[in-house]
């Protein structure tokens, strides 16, 4: 629980969060008091970022993870000043392999990280996007589409010669939302090994966009437990949607 404590000092904070989305929820569920799920913010220069990120593991060894991730995420953002979204997650994949010493050792080579980056500029109004395994939902006139990120993770096992991501464009001059979400929503089981699934998730999105942040949150809850019913949460669970 102490630990618990530490990890929610390092999740950005309402009032960060409210100054440049007054229009926001957070549905951040671990599944054993620390999670490997994660989400982040920065702003530098007139752009916005923000992430979602599923580390490998939950519990304890996720959120050590975690840790690392945000600090890497800063770092790279903050201090390198790199405001790329797919070189973000290039140097972050290097990164993370290089802080795990991937190269030299196979039996960390299954650690990494899905990631679901977003910048926005506010002057352009326009948003890149770059997933790693992870993709973005965009919801507008009650219609959701879905872009895909590239499907490959932050760190872990390397067969190519050198690891790339993808930035998707998207224009911002009309009013939609942006659902960044790691996959605990959806793969949760029900009573009878059934998970939630992506389908759900995309028709829950089409309902909850234009009501409060508040309602959005209680469907979402609401939704998930009764699929789930007396099942045991199987992972973190961590879903930032954004209202431009």
């Amino acid at each position: 629980e102490y630990a618990q404590t530490i990890q929610q000092a390092i999740l950005p904070n309402q009032e960060q969060l409210n100054k440049f989305f007054p229009n926001h929820m957070v549905l951040f569920m671990p599944k054993d008091i620390v999670s490997g799920d994660f989400y982040w913010f920065s702003n530098a220069q007139d752009q916005i970022f923000a992430a979602v990120v599923d580390c490998t593991g939950h519990g304890v060894p996720g959120a050590f993870m975690s840790v690392i991730g945000n600090t890497m995420l800063n770092q790279i953002v903050n201090e390198w000043r790199t405001y790329n979204p797919a070189v973000i997650l290039e140097l972050m994949h290097k990164q993370v392999r290089r802080a795990l010493k991937q190269d030299i050792n196979d039996s960390k080579g299954h650690i990494s990280m899905d990631v679901c980056l977003v910048s926005i500029d506010l002057k352009t109004r326009k948003a890149t996007f770059a997933g790693a395994s992870r993709p973005l939902y965009i919801v507008r006139d009650s219609k959701v589409e879905r872009i895909a990120g590239d499907p490959r993770s932050v760190g872990g096992y390397q067969r190519e010669e050198k690891r790339y991501f993808t930035n998707h464009s998207i224009d911002l001059s009309e009013s939609q939302s942006l659902y960044l979400t790691t996959d605990g929503y959806i793969d949760q089981m029900d009573g009878e090994f059934r998970k939630l699934g992506q389908k759900k998730l995309i028709e829950l999105l089409r309902v909850i966009d234009g009501k409060s942040n508040e309602i959005q949150h209680q469907m979402l809850l609401t939704a998930l437990e009764q699929h789930q019913k007396e099942q045991d949460q199987i992972d973190d669970i961590c879903i930032l949607g954004l209202k431009l």
